[in-house]
């Protein structure tokens, strides 16, 4: 399903002392069925562009369209057809329902249950499902995100740290929703772990086709898993494009308070020392690819 974003804004505490905007007139599209990475310094908005795809904030102005549908516009309230904006807006909300599902930082947090089966069918009883099509998307989002049946009558806080990561995920996999934000749902993991629940994650994706939005700071996981690039720099659309053109790009990310992958800076300063290289090396298969081609083949 793709995404597109025309004008959109929004500011916290408007009309405050504190007012903050966090997206100023962002006009961005976002492919079905890709892997599309957000990247922006800290503040630079990504986090409230992905609330507000999913419904949880309101755009202070501007439209929201999925699969070319208008899911949300942002519409003065005054005192004489407020009755109308708030019944627009429920409109708007039940259009929103279910169509995008965020995995948010420790998503663990968000367990809740007495059974790790009855919160993995939270969303899905929610949505009005039966029992069979329940059980049929619970035991198939488990099994996506590494959960053994045994373990489906267990208490949430029974599991270990990485099995209720796992089980939260899996809440959100069993709604089935044709858009999926990842949020930094790997935060504090190590390696080892962050490989297993983003590789799961995005060979979901391909599995799937769904369409996928994932926010990082770590320009190795864009790198690696994501197909396509936005990055926001102070609240505005700064760049896009693929992985290879965003990379190749890396003045532009550091003007934008961004790094490049180590590997990318490593071919960087070989190439300011004289060596010819492909400055355009941001993961181990093109570094290894890159050796092989300076050492003649040879390698």
């Amino acid at each position: 399903m793709q995404i597109e974003c025309r004008n959109l804004s929004y500011i916290y505490g408007q009309n405050t002392p504190f007012e903050k905007v966090a997206l100023d007139n962002i006009n961005i599209s976002i492919e079905s069925g890709i892997i599309t990475g957000l990247i922006g310094h800290t503040g630079s908005g990504k986090s409230t562009l992905a609330l507000l795809i999913c419904g949880l904030l309101r755009p202070t102005s501007g439209s929201i369209f999925m699969g070319g549908e208008e899911v949300y516009k942002a519409e003065k309230i005054n005192n004489k057809k407020q009755r109308g904006v708030k019944k627009s807006n429920r409109k708007s909300s039940e259009k929103m329902k279910f169509k995008a599902g965020i995995i948010f930082q420790y998503p663990e947090y968000q367990l809740f249950e007495e059974t790790v089966y009855k919160d993995i069918a939270y969303g899905p009883t929610n949505m009005g499902l039966s029992k069979q099509e329940i059980d049929a998307k619970v035991r198939e989002a488990a099994e996506f995100a590494g959960i053994p049946e045994n373990l489906f009558e267990a208490s949430p806080f029974e599991l270990s740290g990485g099995q209720r990561r796992r089980a939260a995920i899996a809440g959100i996999i069993a709604m089935d929703p044709p858009i999926l934000i990842l949020d930094e749902p790997a935060a504090g993991l190590d390696p080892r772990g962050r490989g297993e629940i983003l590789g799961g994650l995005c060979e979901y994706q391909k599995i799937t086709k769904k369409t996928m939005i994932m926010i990082s700071h770590s320009m190795e996981d864009m790198a690696k898993y994501a197909d396509k690039v936005h990055v926001l720099k102070n609240a505005e659309s700064y760049l896009y494009g693929t992985v290879d053109e965003i990379f190749s790009k890396a003045d532009e990310l550091k003007e934008a308070g961004l790094d490049v992958p180590q590997i990318t800076n490593l071919f960087l300063e070989l190439d300011r020392r004289g060596l010819k290289v492909n400055r355009n090396v941001y993961n181990l298969e093109k570094a290894k690819d890159e050796i092989v081609r300076l050492l003649g083949g040879n390698g």
